[in-house]
């Protein structure tokens, strides 16, 4: 998986809401090897993921309000 999928996956944000990552986040693919408790919900799998973002590729971010203009 590539990092900008993982950060889809981890706080549930549309594509077009990520900005300003570099190439290497869109293009160089990882392989990710983790286990979780049986027992874990969606939620718990994504702060378990944002956990792993942070402590592995130094991710951070911030939220910024931006209005987004459809094109249909």
């Amino acid at each position: 998986m590539t990092v900008k999928l993982l950060v889809f996956l981890a706080y549930g944000v549309q594509e077009n809401a990520v900005v300003g990552v570099p190439k290497w986040a869109e293009n160089t693919r990882f392989d990710i090897v983790a286990k979780a408790p049986p027992d874990s919900d969606f939620k718990m799998l994504q702060a378990m993921l944002q956990s792993l973002l942070a402590d592995r590729f130094k991710f951070a971010f911030h939220n910024e309000d931006k209005v987004i203009r459809s094109t249909c």
